[in-house]
């Protein structure tokens, strides 16, 4: 099969010599001059440039891999298939080759049987990528998004070039987590039915393992895996290790310490059939040394309407009385002004939080209303896991899922100066909004955050959702020091960066929470 329209051999070697060229005197600079002498804006942009190139060299990729495919390089060389061949001889990982190649047959060019170039089956995605602006980890998630759906019957494939050309537009501002949640939007939106074999699939393959040598593991459920990571992600949150010290521990051991105290609390109760989701109280969670009004206690009961309403049903099994220091979702009884609060049958105790109310071990989903009244669709968790609704209902009429609805049909947000901690309503909706740290770039997910004041509460700044964010502990105390500022903007948190940084300090909205205005 011809392949006359690839350069010659030696213009191929002199470019490759004179990019090994480049590439030698550019490390050479680098390593005799001082980098870190550039400045952060300098350095940044150096890497920006850098990483535009590294990008774009994935299209020689392609190229070859296109043409070790077209010689049948493989076969020739006695090598099951070309995944083996690169496996071999570049000495990458098996699956690192099979996602070059996979990349290889939808960016590549290709040749007709007469010979002749055609462009890349997703030419948009490829033009981008060739310019250095989508970087391979971004090109494999819109790939295995539209190759998944492409042969689908049901699926119009304008509606798939409109898929690739709305990812492909996001690649500038949203990293790989985010494009990959974008895609699962689109994939439900194009595909409604296409998860629930998944679904069934996970639910029969669900297994944990315990072995005698200590090491765990399993394949969970959404729901599991939901209700894990909403129970362990606030207890293995870095703490100092002391008053002046940082917390020493990495991710994972962090994650086996939680684990570890979550149990000790179930054991601690004395009742280990106590659901995980009562590890830590929903009915006490704001801060106990606040004025108490008594409007904690509506929240609490505000839980327990949250998930009855979600459930398309009523409070009728529990009351609550906003002001009166008490209240009653169903059985459970919670009183502001104690140390203690009773969640069904198993005391708790509940000590001050620096960040009110939080909902700990609780799921807090975010989903379209639409959805939610005809009983069809996802909820997302506030990691990005998928929830059918039909287990959100189920799981929200026990309170171990709660469901946030940016809508009027939601629980009261706006509670004005009554208190200064904001309230496990306020808390549901700014995880709805904000998705987690509020500050430009940063993905620290809500469990690890503070709730921010935008104006300082000793400022006479409001206790109400207009006014609030989320913010990691890092960024909350940092801000102010390193000359950024809170504001908000049409009711939506942006952060003005210094001078140094942009000359004319225009507000910034973090890019997820711009995606998901977007969706609205």
């Amino acid at each position: 099969m011809s392949v006359a329209y690839l350069p010659e051999r030696d213009q191929l070697a002199e470019g490759q010599h004179a990019l090994a060229d480049a590439a030698a005197g550019l490390i050479g600079t680098a390593i005799r001059s001082s980098l870190s002498g550039l400045g952060p804006t300098d350095l940044l942009a150096f890497a920006g440039d850098l990483e535009k190139i590294r990008n774009s060299l994935a299209v020689l990729d392609h190229a070859i891999i296109g043409a070790l495919e077209d010689t049948r390089a493989a076969e020739v060389l006695t090598c099951r298939n070309t995944v083996t061949l690169l496996t071999e001889t570049l000495r990458i990982t098996r699956a690192d080759a099979y996602q070059r190649v996979e990349a290889a047959k939808s960016l590549g060019e290709r040749i007709t049987l007469g010979g002749q170039p055609m462009p890349p089956a997703r030419a948009y995605l490829a033009e981008r990528q060739a310019a250095g602006r989508v970087t391979p980890a971004q090109a494999r998630v819109i790939h295995k998004m539209l190759h998944r759906l492409t042969p689908h019957p049901g699926i119009d494939p304008a509606d798939l070039d409109e898929a690739e050309t709305i990812l492909v537009n996001h690649t500038d501002t949203l990293g790989v987590r985010d494009l990959e949640g974008l895609a699962a939007e689109i994939t439900d939106r194009l595909d409604p039915d296409g998860n629930e074999p998944r679904d069934d699939e996970r639910l029969r393959q669900r297994f944990l393992r315990v072995h005698d040598s200590g090491k765990v593991t399993g394949q969970v459920t959404a729901e599991l895996l939901a209700t894990l990571r909403a129970v362990l992600d606030p207890l293995a949150a870095p703490r100092p290790a002391d008053v002046s010290g940082r917390d020493a521990r990495t991710a994972g051991q962090r994650m086996h310490d939680a684990l570890l105290d979550a149990l000790h609390h179930v054991q601690d109760t004395g009742n280990t059939s106590d659901a995980l989701h009562r590890l830590q109280d929903t009915g006490a969670i704001s801060d106990t040394s606040a004025a108490g009004s008594g409007s904690d206690a509506g929240s609490a009961a505000s839980l327990g309407a949250a998930a009855d309403w979600s459930a398309g049903g009523t409070t009728d099994s529990g009351t609550a009385t906003t002001g009166s220091g008490t209240a009653t979702p169903g059985s459970s009884t919670a009183t502001p002004g104690s140390s203690t609060a009773t969640t069904g049958s198993s005391p708790v105790t509940a000590g001050p939080s620096r960040t009110g109310a939080r909902a700990r071990g609780t799921v807090i989903t975010t989903i379209r209303l639409e959805d939610l009244i005809s009983g069809c669709g996802y909820a997302t968790s506030t990691h990005g896991v998928p929830i059918p609704i039909r287990d959100l209902l189920r799981e929200a009429a026990q309170l171990r899922f709660l469901p946030a609805v940016l809508d009027s049909r939601g629980v009261v947000l706006y509670l004005g100066r009554a208190q200064r901690l904001a309230t496990a309503s306020q808390y549901i909706a700014l995880v709805a909004r904000d998705g987690g740290c509020s500050f430009p770039g940063c993905d620290v997910p809500p469990e690890w955050c503070d709730i921010h004041h935008v104006t300082s509460w000793r400022d006479l700044g409001p206790t109400d959702i207009d006014d609030l964010t989320l913010a990691c502990g890092y960024h909350h105390r940092e801000f102010e020091d390193r000359g950024w500022e809170s504001v908000m903007v049409d009711g939506l948190p942006h952060w003005r960066p210094p001078a140094w940084i942009e000359p004319t300090r225009t507000p910034v909205l973090h890019h997820r929470i711009t995606l998901a205005n977007r969706r609205e």
